[in-house]
């Protein structure tokens, strides 16, 4: 398992993988914790089976419209 800050386009991800694959582990998951959904996430994929992330930028975008507006749920 890898476990990642932030997915952008996925280059620094993929480049752990390697990395850990070549020093014989096995990588078969992503954890992120924010996806910034430009595209990383499907270029992850096509190195591991399994990505999950915390939270998006569409919904960090919507919490904070949320604050914005004064409604705090």
């Amino acid at each position: 398992m890898i476990i990642d800050d932030v997915i952008t386009t996925g280059g620094s991800t993929i480049t752990a993988i390697e990395y850990a694959r070549k020093a014989g582990l096995v990588i078969d998951r992503v954890i992120a914790l924010i996806d910034r959904e430009e595209g990383g996430k499907e270029n992850i994929l096509q190195h591991v089976d399994h990505l999950q992330s915390v939270f998006t930028r569409t919904e960090i975008m919507a919490l904070r419209a949320q604050k914005a507006a004064g409604r705090h749920e």
